[in-house]
């Protein structure tokens, strides 16, 4: 199908905020965000680029509303969750949401106008740590280790690979490691991508556990 008929289809389908920023997203995830224009997301969407800029004033506008709608999928702690099960969920999540558009997390702490998505999940993650008796110290110690270990993490994950993809991964290093340099290299190659299958995933969880755990010592009533 030809673009100019893609365009006519895609013309009959109202235009509004919502459409924009979701084409706007699978664009991003495409080809990352410097492959987004106003131009470009125009011909996805049949219509002019001047028509976008009557539901948003600038590309920077919409952009917010992008990172606003990956802050949407990260689970929001609920009022009678335990804090340590809602931050788990919560971080999960996260990693989740991030390698699914992996142009968002440069962008989602830094922009400068959070959208409702990211206010509510802020204000719900703050509620849960103050009602559990965390003191608001403490709460800002914790937002910021939690999202630097998960940002961090979600940052540098690669796509998902099967646990033998991985150890052939190893087993390709392994052939031309020079393991009389590096020795202890070579043994964690060998014991942990070869032979267990390294999965990055697990590894995340096992130090998201050891993060929730040092809380724990430090948190309310300590």
């Amino acid at each position: 199908m030809g673009t100019e008929k893609k365009r006519k289809l895609a013309s009959h389908a109202p235009l509004n905020k919502e459409r924009i920023v979701l084409a706007a997203v699978k664009m991003a995830d495409a080809g990352g965000i410097d492959a987004l224009s106003m131009r470009k997301l125009g011909v996805v969407l049949g219509v002019e680029a001047m028509a976008l800029y009557h539901h948003f004033a600038n590309k920077e506008e919409l952009i917010d509303s992008m990172v606003d709608s990956v802050h949407a999928e990260i689970t929001v702690p609920k009022v009678n969750d335990s804090w340590d099960a809602a931050m788990r969920r919560r971080a999960v999540s996260a990693v989740k949401a991030i390698s699914n558009h992996r142009w968002a997390a440069p962008l989602m702490e830094s922009r400068q106008n959070p959208g409702p998505a990211s206010m509510q999940l802020i204000d719900a993650t703050v509620r849960c740590l103050r009602q559990t008796g965390f003191s608001i110290d403490m709460v800002a110690h914790v937002l910021s280790l939690l999202d630097a270990y998960t940002f961090g993490f979600a940052e540098q994950l690669r796509p998902t690979e099967t646990v033998e993809q991985s150890a052939q991964m190893g087993l390709d290093i392994m052939e031309h490691f020079p393991f009389d340099l590096y020795p202890h290299v070579g043994e964690l190659v060998a014991e942990q991508v070869v032979k267990a299958g390294y999965r990055t995933m697990d590894e995340f969880y096992y130090g998201l556990d050891l993060i929730l755990a040092g809380i724990t010592q430090l948190g309310p009533n300590k």
